[in-house]
C-alpha cells in the first residue's frame, strides 16, 4: 500500500431513520475525496443487513438489524473491533498517521434502555487504558444544556456524567437543533472527543443540507490523515492461457505421500505455484477510495429527486396542490 497525504478528514454523523434515500443523499452530497467517515445510526436494512451504500465504500456492522454502523472510504486504514461492537455500538480503530490511533464509535442509546450501554462503557474505558484518541457519535435520546438542549432529563444527566467521568469533550456548539419533527425541535445527537483528539479538530457544525431524515447531519473536520492506495488482482481479466502455461513450467514431483508432514509440505508447494501462476496471468488493479458516480446523474436530476421525495408518500397525506403537481413531476424524471 502506498501512503498518500490528503487534505481534511471528514467525519459525518447522521441518524438516517432507516431511510435508504437519506443514506444516499449523505453519500452523494458529502463523500467527496478519499478521507470520509460516517457514523450512522438507524441505517436502512433489508433481511437484517445494511443496504444503500455503493461500492467501494466499506461498511462496518455487527449482528442482525444493526442500529449503529460505520461507513468509510477503503483508502482509510480503519479496522473493526469485534469484541467492542454489537448492533447498538460499532467500534473501530483508525490508524490515520496521527501520533496515536483513534477509536471511532457509532452508538445508539435506545429510548427504552435507562442506563448507559455496557459495551459503550467498555469501549471508552479500553480506549483510555491504551491511551488512544477517541471520537464518539451517538444518538443519545437525551437532553442536557451541555449539548445545546434548553432543558435536561434523567438520561441527559446520566450521559453528561458519563462523558465527564471519562474526560470526553462535547463538540456540539450553539443551540441549533439536531432533531426535527412537527412542533418538535430538540438536541439528542452528540459528538464527543477525547483530549488527545481536540488539537486535531478544525471545525464542528450542523449541516444545512436536507438529508431526508428527521435528524440533521453533524460534520466534524479533522486535520489531514494518511490514506492508502490498495491494490488487488483483477480476476475478471485473468489470461488463463498464461496461467496454464506457467503451471506447465513447474517441475511437479511424483512421490508417494506417507505422512501428514509430507502431505502438508506438498500442499504448500502446490499453493505457492498456483498463486505464482495466478499473479503472472492477472493484471493488478487499484481501489481509488471513492465511490463511483454514474455519468448520467446530474445536479438537475438530483434536485428533481429531492423535490419529488419531499411529497408525502401516501396520497392520504398529500394536499390538493401536491396531488396535482406530483404526476407531471414523476413524468419529468427519466426511468
Amino acid at each position: 500500500m502506498v501512503r498518500v497525504l490528503k487534505p481534511d478528514s471528514n467525519i459525518y454523523q447522521l441518524n438516517t431513520h432507516k431511510s435508504r434515500i437519506s443514506l444516499h443523499t449523505l453519500i452523494d452530497q458529502c463523500f467527496n475525496g478519499k478521507s470520509n467517515i460516517a457514523l450512522i445510526q438507524e441505517p436502512p436494512l433489508k433481511n437484517g443487513s445494511v443496504i444503500g451504500f455503493p461500492p467501494p465504500l466499506s461498511c462496518l456492522q455487527t449482528g442482525q438489524n444493526p442500529r449503529a454502523i460505520i461507513l468509510h472510504n477503503p483508502s482509510l486504514e480503519i479496522w473493526q473491533l469485534p469484541h467492542l461492537s454489537d448492533r447498538d455500538c460499532q467500534t473501530s480503530i483508525w490508524r490515520g498517521g496521527f501520533s496515536k490511533p483513534i477509536i471511532l464509535i457509532s452508538a445508539y442509546w435506545d429510548i427504552n434502555f435507562p442506563t448507559i450501554p455496557p459495551l459503550l462503557k467498555k469501549a471508552v474505558t479500553e480506549a483510555a487504558e491504551n491511551s488512544y484518541g477517541l471520537i464518539l457519535g451517538i444518538d443519545a435520546n437525551a437532553h442536557h444544556p451541555a449539548w445545546g438542549s434548553p432543558n435536561s432529563n434523567v438520561r441527559g444527566h446520566l450521559m453528561e456524567t458519563f462523558l465527564n467521568d471519562h474526560n470526553l469533550n462535547i463538540l456540539n456548539e450553539g443551540n441549533k437543533p439536531t432533531f426535527h419533527r412537527i412542533n418538535c425541535n430538540t438536541h439528542i445527537d452528540i459528538t464527543a472527543a477525547s483530549n488527545a483528539v481536540i488539537p486535531l479538530v478544525r471545525r464542528w457544525e450542523v449541516l444545512e443540507e436536507e438529508m431526508f431524515s428527521d435528524h440533521s447531519c453533524l460534520h466534524t473536520t479533522l486535520n489531514p490523515a494518511k490514506t492508502f492506495k490498495r491494490k488487488y488482482l483483477n480476476l475478471k481479466k485473468t489470461d488463463w492461457s498464461i496461467y496454464v502455461k506457467e503451471l506447465n513450467k513447474v517441475d511437479w514431483p511424483k512421490i508417494n505421500l506417507t505422512s501428514a508432514t509430507e502431505i502438508e509440505a506438498n500442499c504448500n508447494y502446490l499453493t505457492e505455484h498456483l498463486n505464482k501462476a495466478l499473479t503472472a496471468a492477472t493484471p493488478i488493479a487499484y481501489i481509488t477510495g471513492t465511490h463511483r458516480k454514474e455519468s448520467w446523474w446530474t445536479e438537475d436530476l438530483r434536485q428533481l429527486r429531492r423535490e419529488l421525495r419531499s411529497f408525502p408518500r401516501s396520497p392520504n397525506f398529500q394536499s390538493p396542490d401536491q396531488k396535482k403537481n406530483i404526476k407531471p413531476l414523476k413524468q419529468t424524471i427519466p426511468k
